[in-house]
């Protein structure tokens, strides 16, 4: 719904203002005031651009598709924003060398590749096995409408905690790991201050992770909604405009 919309956007924009305010205190505590600063030089445009980013797509949102599903990947960007100002401050702080910054930006990496792998290999096995059966119902080819939330609202894909090499029945054991770590981290701040940022952080980029699974899984519905349209020849319009729920 339209209102439910604008209130993810509010939603989004205040969680990353509270999250930068976060980041720049952490940063101040690792890296002092110069740092705090230059992460607020980072950090400002970044939240103030995505909000723009938002409100563009939540404006074109109402008939265009494309849009739709690029504003409910912006949505989520406040909580993104706010596991990722417990990270950052790690690039600040001059007392963590540069190998432990690149081993930490490789890990990274890895995760988040393959977090994104997972959403779009979730996304196509769900449609090869429900898609075409669902787009029958809520799909009038003729027309060029589609009823894109349903179809999606029927498929039931949801993101998990996905670390490459750790099978799916350890989840259980690493989202209680993660919690240990997690709040070690915090309380240990005072005392291991280096040792404790990993051990935060280390959480915080497999949330991340998770998290981009559903940008996978919206590069998945991009992919199958340039398919239909290449193949009926006509871009496709939302059967309903205005729930861009």
């Amino acid at each position: 719904m339209l209102s439910r919309s604008v209130s993810r956007i509010y939603f989004s924009a205040l969680l990353s203002a509270g999250a930068t305010l976060g980041g720049w205190a952490i940063t101040a505590t690792f890296g002092g005031d110069s740092a705090a600063l230059s992460f607020l030089y980072f950090s400002v445009p970044t939240t103030v651009g995505a909000l723009v980013i938002q409100i563009v797509l939540f404006s074109r949102s109402e008939d265009r598709l494309r849009a739709l599903i690029m504003f409910n990947i912006s949505a989520g960007f406040g909580v993104l924003w706010l596991m990722m100002c417990l990270v950052l401050p790690i690039f600040w702080a001059g007392s963590i060398g540069v190998i432990g910054k690149s081993i930490l930006c490789l890990f990274s990496f890895v995760v988040f590749y393959a977090n994104v792998a997972e959403g779009v290999s979730k996304f196509r096995e769900q449609w090869g096995q429900k898609g075409e059966r669902i787009l029958d119902r809520h799909y009038k080819a003729g027309q060029g409408v589609i009823d894109w939330n349903k179809i999606i609202g029927s498929l039931k894909l949801s993101a998990s905690i996905y670390i490459p090499g750790i099978p799916a029945k350890m989840d259980p054991v690493v989202s209680t790991s993660l919690v240990i770590s997690m709040l070690a981290g915090f309380t240990l701040r005072k005392v291991f201050p280096i040792a404790s940022i990993f051990a935060w952080s280390i959480p915080s980029l497999i949330v991340i992770a998770t998290i981009l699974q559903i940008v996978g899984i919206a590069i998945g519905q991009l992919s199958v909604l340039s398919e239909l349209e290449r193949k009926n020849d006509k871009v496709l319009r939302l059967a309903f405009p205005g729930k861009t729920s």
